[in-house]
């Protein structure tokens, strides 16, 4: 009975340590290389299909006012947020979905720092993390939300040449402002 007792453990425990996943930076799933980007545009994540966990600070709530009766802020196919990596900016910002979203994820409120385990997937050239798991221990604590990165148009594109994705890429999904824009009628 003894020996069947250890085996169930031993079993148990085992199946408990290959659930496990990696964790990774925001920026890991992120990062494309310029140069790749020069030859090759916009391409997968090396993490694409993977499930991974992330810590993030979240810069957009699930809902307005961490009130789930407010209404999405994102339409996204399922409550989401915008996670950014708590210590680096670029290549620091993902789209993260929870289809199985909870109560727990549903008052999230930006300035919250979580760990948030899922899938990584490309949704129209655009990088998505789909939570799987989130529960009231993924919440890490509370810290200011970051200032936007002050950028300029030329800092994002340079009209008529094909550097556009190098500059523009590592801001997908970060909080920037741009300032003195205008805008003109089309013709």
């Amino acid at each position: 009975m003894k020996i069947l007792l250890l085996l169930t453990f031993s079993l148990l425990l085992s199946v408990n340590v290959f659930a496990q996943y990696p964790e990774i930076t925001i920026m890991d799933i992120q990062y494309q290389h310029p140069d790749s980007l020069l030859l090759n545009g916009d391409q997968a994540s090396p993490y694409n299909g993977d499930t991974v966990t992330v810590v993030g600070l979240v810069m957009v709530a699930p809902f307005r006012d961490a009130n789930p009766d407010s209404g999405t802020t994102l339409i996204a196919g399922a409550p989401a947020i915008i996670l950014q990596d708590t210590s680096t900016r670029e290549f620091g910002g993902i789209l993260a979905r929870f289809p199985g979203s909870n109560a727990t994820f549903n008052v999230l409120d930006t300035g919250t720092v979580i760990r948030a385990t899922g899938w990584v997937d490309e949704y129209f050239k655009t990088t998505q993390l789909n939570i799987i798991q989130f529960e009231g221990s993924d919440v890490l604590g509370f810290m200011e939300r970051h200032e936007p990165v002050q950028l300029t148009l030329d800092s994002l594109a340079d009209l008529g040449g094909r550097e556009g994705k190098v500059l523009a890429e590592k801001w997908e999904q970060v909080f920037i402002n741009v300032d003195m824009v205008t805008a003109t009628s089309g013709g």
